[in-house]
Formats: structure tokens, C-alpha cells, sequence
């Protein structure tokens, strides 16, 4: 099966092996309350890629 020079680059750049799931982490700063001169706190999402379709790709937060 080909595998079209993107997908197989952004696999081997995130992964390192052909073929494996990638794996996206966004860190993200939220506002933990109302309060004026609060710092925001840093949440971690982790974002999987679980269906590479190309017309409607499915991914999973967590």
C-alpha cells in the first residue's frame, strides 16, 4: 500500500516508525476563576488521531 510523502513524513517526525498512531500534546492555559489579576493555570489535553480519514477525520481528547 502507498503511502502518500506527508503522512509518511509527519508518521517518522511524531513516531519515528511507518505505520504507528501519532500523537499530538497541546498545552493549554485556561482561567481558573473570575477573579481579576489571577494567573491562568496550564491544563494538558492529549489529542489522538484515531481515524485517518480524509474527508472526516476522527480524534479523541483526553
Amino acid at each position: 500500500m502507498a503511502v502518500a510523502p506527508e503522512r509518511n513524513l509527519l508518521s517518522q517526525l511524531v513516531t519515528a516508525r511507518q505505520g504507528s498512531v501519532c500523537h499530538l500534546r497541546l498545552d493549554v492555559a485556561v482561567t481558573a476563576s473570575h477573579e481579576s489579576g489571577r494567573a491562568p493555570r496550564t491544563h494538558f489535553l492529549k489529542i489522538q488521531i484515531r481515524d485517518e480519514n480524509d474527508h472526516a477525520p476522527v480524534f479523541q481528547a483526553s
